[in-house]
């Protein structure tokens, strides 16, 4: 399971530094600029300079397991706390939802900045119990919204994770047959099943636009099409980043899953050597851990988590 483990937040972390260049950017904006596509994590560094750089996505990621790892346990308060932390970080990158979900109380919303701590959280729901599942993903979830869809869908996305890092899915159609059976066992909003059905369905990657890409159901809908239908990790990330929009964390959610199926392998060693550690979330590890005198990275963090997140008991 470490290997799977190891694989998902490699994944994961290497699609969020991937998707930095066309984040909130426009698709003919990043076609006029890529024509041959998008197959470095610099393409676009005329765009932005700091291509390969980690943003919420990863560093709320890692500083959820931190929490966990620290207090052995998933405490709402310290973990909010932690977040509000790093959204005070001078140099902190946060989106407009973040920054609005932080700022205040859990709200009705439905953004898909749900979604951004599922690796994490699938790695802690690992061999638990369905009611702990729950409770473990409701805990976390309920900080930033009261929508029973937002919950059950970050709760879904977790298990996507869980599943994969357990060895419970081989592949991609596996997972979602095996997500349509908790759906249905777990009571879940029929959007969600009904979203599933759709996907497996799909000849074709959807494509959302505008505000769209930043909604929970588009963002899982999207992800899980392109698991199904992209023929390898690289393809399917340089397909989610040339959409722009919400493409770090698109690219972040795909990568997880795909290289938690395909291992860490698939995940290509140029990009990762091009990952580094913002200076919010650098900040933040040196205060809070061992690695003061470290230069932290990206793939080491990955394999440290991996291991470390299996064995916590919570």
């Amino acid at each position: 399971m470490e290997e799977r483990a190891y694989g998902a937040l490699l994944g994961w972390f290497t699609g969020d530094g991937f998707g930095s260049q066309s984040e909130g950017r426009d698709v003919q904006e990043i076609a006029d600029l890529a024509p041959d596509g998008l197959a470095e994590v610099y393409t676009l560094e005329s765009l932005n300079e700091l291509c390969g750089m980690s943003g919420e996505a990863s560093d709320l990621s890692v500083l959820l397991a931190l929490s966990m790892l620290d207090n052995k346990a998933l405490l709402a308060d310290h973990v909010k706390a932690s977040y509000r932390r790093y959204a005070k970080c001078e140099d902190a990158e946060l989106s407009a939802a973040l920054a609005s979900s932080l700022a205040r109380e859990a709200s009705n919303t439905e953004s898909a900045v749900m979604l951004s701590r599922s690796v994490v959280m699938g790695l802690a729901l690992v061999g638990k119990s369905t009611k702990q599942q729950a409770m473990l993903s409701r805990t976390e979830s309920s900080l930033f919204s009261t929508s029973s869809l937002a919950q059950d869908t970050a709760f879904l996305m977790s298990l996507a994770f869980s599943l994969v890092i357990a060895e419970k899915a081989e592949s991609a159609l596996m997972l979602l047959r095996l997500l349509q059976q908790h759906c249905t066992k777990l009571g879940m909003d029929e959007k969600l099943c009904m979203m599933l059905k759709t996907c497996m369905a799909r000849k074709a990657i959807p494509q959302y636009e505008g505000k769209q890409q930043s909604m929970i159901l588009p963002a899982m809908d999207t992800v899980f099409s392109t698991l199904l239908l992209s023929d390898s990790y690289e393809a399917g990330v340089s397909l989610l980043a040339s959409r722009g929009g919400n493409a770090r964390l698109s690219c972040a959610l795909f990568g997880g899953l795909a290289a938690g199926l395909a291992g860490s392998g698939a995940v290509p060693e140029r990009w990762v050597d091009e990952l580094f550690v913002s200076p919010a979330l650098d900040e933040l590890i040196k205060k809070q851990t061992l690695f003061k005198r470290e230069t932290i990275r990206m793939e080491k963090l990955a394999r440290t988590l991996a291991g470390s997140l299996l064995d916590l008991e919570i």
